[in-house]
């Protein structure tokens, strides 16, 4: 036997050392697509986190939809026709928020200078708040209360909610008790209300399901806070102070 053999195993070679750009290339070629897929899942949790955090809560939500333009300052003078109706005898207004669809007959949109695709993105938009939005209160054109009425169920009748005494309102039609003119309520006559066609609608939804019992319970309670709001605004009488 060889002196060699008797002397003690060498140490194994060192690997040779990796370049960081090199162990990049590798993760890169073999990773990419599960790299690229946990970016994503992150990047749409952020968002959605941010999203959550930066959202504004109100307690009442309005829907007008109509022919009626309303600017920044106009949906702010009827938010706050609602709010101070809602305040009751509080010390502190609620939140209002007003969502508008600007939505227009075709002779409107062709003497206005809109295009068609505006109508239609304004239609979808309206289609969705009746589907999926929060807003319980409405103020309607004709043409859209109609549009309304074509899927049973999504308006209670006004007639729930009438005042007993003097207080009249006039209906869009004798036998339909879904909705009322707007210009023929005392309410109608506040700020920004007022300068609404005449031919507005108020109408109240019926509470939205959100399918699991505690949502639902939760949505019932939402509505009946609604009710009372709704109401109100057909009782209101202006009194020698207003």
């Amino acid at each position: 036997m060889s002196d060699q053999s008797l002397t003690p195993e060498s140490p194994l070679p060192l690997r040779p050392k990796v370049r960081l750009r090199e162990r990049f290339s590798w993760f890169w070629e073999y990773y990419k697509w599960y790299a690229l897929l946990a970016l994503s899942l992150v990047a749409v949790l952020v968002l959605s986190t941010l999203q959550l955090c930066s959202r504004v809560s109100y307690d009442y939500t309005v829907l007008y939809a109509g022919p009626q333009y309303l600017g920044f300052e106009a949906k702010n003078t009827v938010a706050a026709s609602f709010a101070e109706m809602a305040r009751g005898g509080g010390d502190t207004a609620p939140s209002v928020e007003l969502r508008v669809c600007h939505i227009l007959t075709n002779e409107q949109a062709q003497q206005g200078g809109y295009s068609a695709s505006y109508l239609q993105d304004q239609l979808s938009l309206f289609d969705n708040e009746i589907k999926v939005g929060d807003a319980l209160i409405l103020l309607l054109a004709p043409a859209l209360f109609e549009r309304i009425q074509a899927g049973s169920g999504a308006l209670m009748p006004v007639s729930l909610y009438l005042p007993s005494g003097d207080v009249t309102v006039r209906f869009y039609e004798e036998d339909n008790p879904y909705a009322v003119y707007l210009s023929g309520t005392s309410f109608g006559t506040l700020p920004g209300l007022s300068e609404l066609p005449d031919d507005t609608l108020l109408c109240l939804r019926t509470p939205v399901s959100l399918g699991t019992l505690f949502r639902q319970k939760k949505a019932e309670e939402n509505h009946a806070r609604y009710e009372q709001l709704f109401a109100d605004l057909l009782a209101w009488q202006p009194t020698e102070e207003d």
